[in-house]
């Protein structure tokens, strides 16, 4: 009977170095190939979709009130203020998708391209880039705004190449709500009287339950103020002042923005004529810059140099006059 065949020592021996070693080397592999995918990482080629990011700055832009949601209010030349600015939109609120605020067009396209420092305005390109776009890789872009009805046009951005990321967001614009005011300065009223007392109380005007496309928000918004029926065409109005209620505290009439103007011309003056549509209005931010809230009462005096219609007028919502929302069309493209 043959002997029996055995298990020699040295076979056992080869299976486990062939393990350790085959072990070792997939290690070996595996450092290799992360070491060398890292090293060529520069040298690969990126794709990046500029339509994905197109579309999320138009998101942005359209769906978004910002943050603060009022920022246009926002002084910024001074560098406290600029440093609250953390994001870009143009929404009314964050449930009024596509329903932009006329004031933060002005602000968004009022850009500095030659150095912000001091100036209340964006700066050209980094505030773009930073609070709208993102991302670490510098985007160029171009972002546009046409007003349909009025041919109104915004831009912002260089000249786009041949190539590049696009969306298209069809949007309405809310433009502030404005009221006429009667001078009927042919009837002179016993006693005669040369001053006109508007009295705003907030909290009748800003009304909680109406649509916020159609809401006034004097805090926010320009309070536009027409004068009509002036029968003397030598009407001269004297001077322009407000003050807060109860107490009659005086506010203060800046001439920088946000402040009160007369005919697009800052507040307080002197023998400024007047005729029907001389406008009175009280911009967006001067209010709560001065420390006005939604609940407070204001009266904005009119001073003129001859008699006018005595007595003191509310500014309600009801005897406001709403502007429709305007269609317009936003055009991003980014490259």
């Amino acid at each position: 009977m043959p002997p029996e065949r055995g298990f020699s020592s040295e076979e056992a021996q080869l299976s486990i170095d062939f393990i350790i070693g085959f072990t070792i080397f997939m290690v070996a592999f595996i450092f290799v190939a992360t070491m060398m995918s890292s090293l060529l990482i520069n040298l690969q080629s990126k794709t990046i979709d500029y339509d994905a990011v197109a579309y999320r700055t138009g998101v942005v832009l359209v769906e978004d009130p910002g943050e603060p949601d009022n920022w246009q209010g926002l002084d910024l030349q001074f560098q406290s203020e600029r440093d609250l600015l953390k994001r870009l939109g143009l929404s009314i609120a964050r449930n009024s998708p596509e329903i932009i605020r006329e004031s933060k067009i002005e602000k968004f396209f009022g850009f500095s391209a030659a150095g912000c420092s001091g100036a209340d305005a964006l700066c050209f390109p980094s505030d773009y880039r930073e609070k709208l776009i993102f991302g670490d890789y510098p985007y160029n872009f171009n972002i546009s705004m046409r007003e349909l009805a009025t041919s109104r046009t915004w831009s912002v951005g260089e000249v786009s190449p041949d190539r590049y990321g696009y969306i298209r967001r069809v949007v309405a614009i809310k433009k502030p709500g404005y009221t006429t005011i009667e001078i009927n300065n042919g009837v002179v009223d016993t006693p005669v009287n040369h001053t006109i007392a508007i009295d705003m109380l907030l909290g009748n005007i800003y009304d909680p339950l109406i649509n916020p496309a159609y809401r006034l928000d004097p805090l926010n918004e320009d309070v536009p103020i027409y004068l009509t029926n002036i029968t003397n065409a030598s009407t001269i109005l004297t001077s322009v002042s407000i003050a807060q209620y109860p107490g009659g505290t005086p506010l203060t009439i800046p001439v920088l923005s946000p402040t009160i103007l007369v005919n697009s011309t800052p507040a307080p003056l002197w023998a400024l004529p007047v005729a029907n549509g001389t406008s009175i209005v009280i911009e967006g931010g001067y209010l709560s810059d001065q420390g006005i809230g939604q609940l407070d009462e204001v009266i904005l005096t009119l001073q003129f140099d001859r008699p006018v219609y005595s007595g003191e007028m509310k500014y309600l919502h009801s005897q406001t006059i709403t502007p429709p929302l305007s269609p317009a069309v936003l055009e991003v493209k980014i490259w």
